[in-house]
């Protein structure tokens, strides 16, 4: 009978061991949830503030010591910056010249001018 009360209370002891390893685990995930979600708030603050025009910025701006012109190689250089080709300029409407769905309607109405004043014999 003694040995099953020695054995009975190392089960509870290593029960209890394996709780508190349970328990220091939930409050790591826990202490990672909170983290990951006030990660997430603070972006979204960023990306609101930037979306309302207002530029969360550390310290005063600097300009860069070049012009643009100068810049670009370097970008396009890096893979910051990828060109692309521009589309196609399309040409210019030209008010004199008719589609041809306007002129087939004016060609049809001409004609049924022209078979109106017609007599039928």
């Amino acid at each position: 009978m003694d040995v099953v009360r020695e054995e009975q209370a190392a089960f509870r002891e290593e029960m209890d061991s394996v709780k508190s390893k349970i328990e220091q685990i939930f409050e790591a995930i826990q202490a990672l949830a909170r983290r990951e979600e006030e990660a997430r708030v603070a972006a979204a603050a960023r990306n609101d503030a930037l979306v309302q025009g207002v530029a969360l910025q550390s310290g005063p701006s600097v300009p860069i010591p070049m012009t643009y012109t100068q810049l670009l190689p370097y970008l396009i250089q890096n893979r910051t910056v990828v060109p692309r080709a521009l589309p196609p300029i399309p040409k210019p409407h030209k008010p004199w010249s008719v589609c041809l769905q306007q002129r087939t309607s004016e060609d049809q109405s001409s004609m049924l001018s022209y078979n109106r004043s017609i007599p039928e014999t």
